[in-house]
């Protein structure tokens, strides 16, 4: 199922980042394969299917009182069915704790229309809210 444009857009940011600002981790995951796997290059993490992601986010949505994802920036490339999204994020968590990052998550798309890889690029540091799913 080869996706538009209009749809790798909505898939990321829509439902993936917008659900993350609505400490929805149920609608993040919804553009999820089965064995999705997410990883940060710039930390230890990694979560290896659906089911760890969704404990991630699920970890994620709690730790932080304020996800706000914003700045969005798309290169979105429908031949090879991929979306990249250039993005501010601005963390606040319940001990009002603040991270603010400018970072880069790489989807691919796999043919039944969902992401099954997702690549993260972070400009700080991460340890609150990202252990619980991991296989490192």
């Amino acid at each position: 199922m080869d996706l538009t444009r209009e749809q790798l857009i909505k898939m990321a940011v829509d439902k993936y980042f917008i659900g993350a600002n609505e400490n929805d981790a149920k609608k993040m995951c919804s553009v999820l394969s089965d064995d999705c796997v997410m990883r940060f290059t710039a930390a230890k993490y990694r979560y290896d299917d659906h089911d760890a992601i969704m404990i991630h986010l699920n970890e994620f949505t709690s730790t932080y009182k304020v996800v706000n994802f914003h700045n969005f920036v798309n290169v979105v490339d429908v031949k090879s069915q991929s979306i990249a999204v250039r993005f501010q994020v601005d963390l606040e968590d319940h001990d009002g704790e603040k991270l603010s990052m400018s970072n880069c998550n790489f989807f691919q798309a796999n043919e039944d229309g969902l992401f099954n890889d997702c690549l993260i690029f972070n400009s700080a540091p991460l340890q609150k809210g990202f252990e619980a799913g991991s296989a490192v």
